[in-house]
């Protein structure tokens, strides 16, 4: 039984996606992927593409890089549960 009830919680583990709203296009997408070496990110339009993170502090820290990185500037991020 303990085997089961740790896959069951397992499966209600939440994960997150990080989405882009483009301030002046309103166009909106997912983040698939950060290359911060290139300081840019790579856009997805379904969200099961989406990069997961595990938490909600670990997708908040993306979208910190995501703003250091300038992508704050034409864009608004926001967490969803994925």
């Amino acid at each position: 039984m303990e085997k089961a009830t740790k896959t069951r919680a397992a499966a209600k583990r939440k994960v997150y996606n990080v989405k882009w709203q483009n301030k002046y296009s309103g166009e909106e997408g997912y983040v698939g992927d950060i290359i911060e070496a290139e300081k840019h990110f790579v856009n997805t339009f379904e969200k099961k593409e989406a990069e997961k993170f595990k938490t909600s502090v670990d997708a908040a820290k993306a979208v910190e890089a995501l703003i250091a990185m300038g992508e704050g500037d034409n864009n608004l991020f926001s967490i969803e549960v994925a």
